[in-house]
């Protein structure tokens, strides 16, 4: 993350979200700081509504930042597709229901609803954003 848009090409980061440091890789565990890894890659999508943060991982889930993060390794406000910030299964408890996830690659949003690409199972879902 940039704390202001950069003036000159190649100029560095100011944080990185999923990793303690600017030098680290984020590998691990998934978290409400860290991402989830799969084949379906990690993170996925990410798009902002309404100030907040939305990221899609490998860990079948989306997590939520209630505003901007502007340090490294900001922990998550919120998880959608999981019960909890450390469980990773696809389809949360092996069922395809209207809150679950299996690979989500894509996410957009408007004023009033988020988008999601939920590629494993073939569908997209809309979420109310208020």
């Amino acid at each position: 993350g940039f704390n202001s848009i950069p003036s000159a090409s190649a100029a560095a980061a100011n944080f990185a979200l999923g990793a303690p440091n600017l030098t680290t890789a984020g590998a691990g565990t998934a978290s409400a700081s860290r991402f989830g890894t799969s084949a379906a890659g990690s993170p996925a999508a990410v798009t902002v509504i309404d100030s907040k943060l939305y990221i899609a991982d490998g860990a079948n889930r989306i997590l939520v930042w209630n505003s901007l993060p502007t340090a490294n390794d900001a922990p998550a406000n919120a998880v959608l597709g999981q019960a909890s910030f450390t469980a990773n299964k696809i389809n949360a408890d092996g069922l395809v229901t209207e809150s679950s996830f299996n690979a989500p690659q894509g996410l957009a949003g408007d004023a009033d609803w988020m988008y999601v690409a939920d590629t494993g199972n073939v569908r997209v879902l809309m979420i109310p954003t208020h």
